[in-house]
């Protein structure tokens, strides 16, 4: 739980949040999530990780790796439709035409109300004003409705 409290802040826009606890070896959101996926490899809630994964590199700029993170948390049975929505956002940038096609059909076929506005109110926990602006455009250059 820790470690998911800790990747949850840092990608909040609260990296102070994110420090290691005392007597913790402090190391990086990237290292947070591959020590949480090797803690529980087949945890149902994997998703989880493998979508802030993509999220931070969305943030960061690394649109294909945010693609990459995205896909593997969209093959997680049962995931939320989160994942999808950074998929598309990640897309967006990269404009991989059949690629993003396919991924926008299918967030829109999970959650039809999707919108850029929708995303702006969804994504409160973001404090980051041009991670919110980058995630949008990534959405727009997409095709998804304001």
């Amino acid at each position: 739980m820790r470690v998911r409290i800790r990747i949850s802040a840092s990608q909040s826009g609260r990296p102070h949040d994110a420090r290691p606890a005392q007597g913790v070896r402090p190391f990086g959101p990237r290292l947070y999530f591959e020590k949480a996926i090797s803690l529980s490899p087949f945890d149902p809630q994997r998703w989880a990780f493998y979508s802030y994964r993509a999220l931070a590199h969305l943030f960061a700029g690394q649109f294909q790796s945010a693609v990459e993170w995205s896909n593997r948390a969209t093959r997680v049975p049962h995931c939320h439709y989160w994942p999808f929505v950074h998929r598309v956002s990640a897309l967006g940038h990269v404009q991989q035409g059949e690629d993003l096609k396919t991924a926008s059909a299918e967030l829109l076929q999970r959650k039809p109300e999707v919108s850029c506005g929708w995303a702006r109110r969804r994504l409160f926990f973001i404090k980051n004003p041009a991670h919110l602006e980058l995630y949008v455009e990534g959405l727009l250059e997409a095709g998804i409705p304001l």
